[in-house]
């Protein structure tokens, strides 16, 4: 497999191009596998602008670096915090939040040629990048070890509302993802009200996170390697590995194109998203939520064992009990969904809701 740094040109399956630039370790061990380091610029930047931000730390730690460049975002689907044409009109390009992009379609490419490991998949960026790692992280929590975003939002609504309502809700996904999050308190290009606004909620949420407001820091902060913010960084990321087999799943499905978290999926909506809080203690699985009319539930062989029966309970009434039979269909399917070995399972539960 090739080492060093190179550049490729990528489509994604929205029928985009754009150039990536890869930088894998010389010392990569196929028998070991390496982790990967997504890097996403600011607006108006391109893959060169970050590609050095975690240089040292991805040798020591035997990650791959990948940094593509944004490109305009479809006019179909668009992601759910496009700001009125006044103000997108200035966006020449973004990140997209849909699977099927950039990040996932190199994810993809790299596990073909290279030994990756899936519990080592990091997500960072800055400004523009820091919305992009934001975003893509609370949609799909279940593909990264950790997220770090430099002053970056969480909606671009928010310039002109306090709390976007369609896109808040989001932050209950990082029940079972780590963040640090950095922020100038002098920043008037994102203002640091976003940061604190995801500050409060954390709190209210009672998740753990690490925040950083650099006093008096505008918009562009130190992060060069060797700063006070990347040592404090570097050393809060060193031991981040992927919680690929929660207990607990408590996840807000945006829409149709995220509809599945960890071995939770939402098959039908009954609206537009739903919320749904999900558990497993022994052979019961536990579930109560809104706004989904029919949830399939993998078997996860390290939290059931698929050889005894299995008991799917909501509000205190068993939905559904029995064994849940193997099938290759379900490999298949659960495969297909992310292309990654600690989300696919052999077996599932389907039920209709009320």
């Amino acid at each position: 497999a090739k080492t060093g740094q190179f550049r490729l040109e990528v489509e994604d399956q929205f029928g985009r191009s754009t150039e990536v630039i890869v930088r894998v370790p010389k010392k990569y061990n196929p028998k070991k596998g390496a982790g990967v380091l997504f890097v996403l610029h600011g607006l108006g930047g391109n893959c060169e602008q970050l590609i050095d931000l975690y240089r040292n730390y991805a040798k020591k730690q035997g990650l791959i670096i990948v940094a593509p460049t944004a490109q305009k975002t479809p006019e179909k689907d668009a992601n759910e915090d496009r700001p009125p044409p006044i103000i997108s009109e200035r966006m020449p390009h973004w990140w997209y939040y849909r699977d099927g992009n950039f990040l996932f379609t190199m994810l993809s490419r790299l596990k073909k040629e290279y030994r990756i490991d899936e519990n080592r998949v990091i997500l960072s960026g800055y400004s523009m990048g820091g919305y992009g790692t934001w975003n893509l992280g609370l949609r799909f929590p279940d593909r990264f070890a950790a997220l770090v975003p430099f002053a970056g939002g969480i909606s671009r609504n928010e310039y002109l509302q306090k709390r976007d309502k369609k896109v808040r809700p989001l932050m209950r996904n990082l029940y079972n993802l780590p963040v640090y999050f950095i922020h100038g308190d002098r920043d008037y290009t994102v203002v640091v009200r976003q940061a604190r606004e995801t500050r409060d909620q954390l709190d209210e949420f009672g998740y753990p996170y690490e925040y950083w407001e650099e006093a008096g820091g505008g918009h562009m902060l130190n992060v060069r390697e060797g700063s006070e913010i990347m040592n404090s960084v570097q050393k809060w990321l060193s031991p981040k590995a992927r919680k690929a087999h929660p207990k607990k799943i408590d996840h807000f499905f945006i829409g149709e194109y995220c509809s599945q978290a960890y071995w939770l999926k939402v098959e039908e909506f009954s609206g537009k998203n739903a919320q749904i809080t999900a558990s497993i203690k022994g052979q019961n699985i536990q579930f109560e939520g809104t706004g989904a009319s029919r949830l399939t539930f993998y078997v996860d062989e390290t939290l059931l064992d698929l050889s005894k029966p299995i008991r799917v309970m909501s509000g205190g009434k068993t939905i559904w009990r029995g064994k849940a039979k193997p099938s290759s269909d379900v490999i298949l399917e659960s495969w297909k969904a992310s292309e990654d070995r600690d989300l696919t399972y052999r077996a599932k539960i389907s039920v209709e809701l009320d």
